[in-house]
């Protein structure tokens, strides 16, 4: 071998240090963000497993779909003050410190709704209002969530970051709702329940093992004056305008969502174990796509791949809505686990890095707040379902979901360069 050729063996990088410079292997290789990363799973496992088991639970009353709709619809209502509350305390306090609050409330949620259903017969208004304190537990730790990530990860490797979130919650949709069917259909609707406590307590318990880097010291005032700083910033920024605004056309995206169970049950006759596997197959399409961005680092074109995703998206529900066939149905289901991460991840990415330091922390909670928002959807899609039926429900909101992306691309610039 000549000494020019030893000399470019030499230099290639083996095997394993190609795999410790894959975007989402280097993030998980901090300790932190292995315990951030686990915590965020656990939480929304929570949420998710208690989603499906409060809305069987509902139905199993003979009440009508749009109870199923209020008890996470209602969420938005307290969300709002909590959301904005977490975001000046993440600037001021630390991420960690606000995730740790977020965790505590959520275990206390748990247990409280438990102990209602184990004691058996509970009243609707006991689920809807157990239902909207964890959901609200769950709001205060999502702009906070998003503020970590831009402490615990450098700035190349933030998308890969935003979709290994987005893995964390699909993940959470895989095991969440089968472990709650299967649950349901061996041991009865109370066991779910109990699998909260001990799921939320879990995720207490690794948020508290996270280091946060060391900040910067930051001018103390009033919270509300610190939100209003905020909003400020988000009205002169045209680019993160734009973005917020999409993300609030995210109360159109998840109609669907809302009638799902009423599918499973009344459309394709499939039971709860069924829809569990609708849920599972929808996860797993979450899975595979985050993990594509994960590894890869994500899009140069970000606010491209948003608009194309959110077509995808659209398209696919509204197939969804139509169908009479339980194969396509699943079908479907992948397809719409598919493009939320490639989503979610280019537009959060956006955000974070057109974004000063000093207010992420405001900004990402604005972003978790439309999130939250989002869950109006729920009551959107049940009530204007049973007005004018669930299929033409999903093709009114899903078709406004995709405009407004259209529309975005066309009217911003910055959208369409690369980042």
């Amino acid at each position: 071998m000549s000494a020019t050729a030893a000399g470019v063996a030499a230099t290639r990088p083996t095997v394993l240090e190609r795999v410790r410079r894959v975007p989402a292997v280097a993030i998980l290789a901090e300790r932190s963000y292995q315990s951030f990363w686990i915590a965020a799973v656990l939480a929304a496992a929570v949420q998710e497993l208690r989603i499906m088991a409060q809305s069987w639970l509902i139905l199993d009353t003979g009440a009508a779909q749009v109870w199923v709709g209020l008890a996470v619809g209602l969420t938005a209502v307290p969300a709002v003050p909590l959301v904005l509350f977490s975001g000046v305390l993440a600037d001021n306090r630390g991420g960690r410190y606000a995730l740790v609050v977020s965790r505590v409330a959520l275990v206390l949620a748990s247990v409280a709704m438990a102990v209602v259903v184990l004691m058996g017969d509970p009243e609707l208004w006991q689920i809807v209002v157990l239902g909207v304190a964890g959901s609200a537990a769950i709001a205060f730790g999502m702009g906070p969530t998003q503020t970590m990530a831009t402490a615990l990860v450098a700035r190349p490797h933030l998308q890969a970051a935003a979709s290994l979130n987005s893995m964390s919650f699909s993940l959470a949709r895989a095991v969440g709702p089968l472990t709650g069917g299967v649950l349901i259909a061996s041991f009865g609707i109370g066991s779910p329940f109990l699998a909260l406590c001990g799921l939320a307590m879990l995720a207490l318990f690794f948020t508290l093992r996270i280091r946060e880097p060391s900040r910067d010291a930051v001018a103390q005032g009033s919270p509300w004056l610190k939100v209003r700083e905020g909003f400020a910033y988000v009205r002169q920024d045209a680019t993160v305008r734009w973005l917020l605004t999409l993300a609030l056309f995210l109360l159109m995206a998840f109609t669907w969502l809302a009638v799902l169970p009423v599918y499973a049950r009344d459309v394709l006759h499939v039971g709860e174990k069924g829809y569990a596997t609708l849920l599972a197959t929808f996860a797993a399409g979450q899975g595979i796509s985050a993990l594509y961005v994960a590894v890869t680092g994500g899009f140069s074109r970000k606010g491209v791949a948003v608009v194309v995703s959110a077509v995808a998206w659209s398209l696919a529900a509204i197939v969804f809505g139509y169908s009479h066939s339980y194969p396509l149905s699943l079908g479907m289901m992948f397809v719409l686990g598919i493009v939320p991460p490639i989503w979610v991840s280019s537009l959060v990415t956006l955000l974070q890095i057109s974004t000063p330091k000093d207010k992420v922390g405001r900004v990402m909670s604005l972003f978790a707040l439309t999130v939250q928002i989002a869950q109006l959807s729920w009551l959107i899609g049940t009530g204007l379902g049973q007005m004018v039926g669930n299929a033409t429900m999903i093709a009114i909101t899903l078709g406004a979901f995709a405009t407004a992306n259209l529309l975005a691309l066309v009217r911003s610039p910055q959208l369409r360069v690369k980042t």
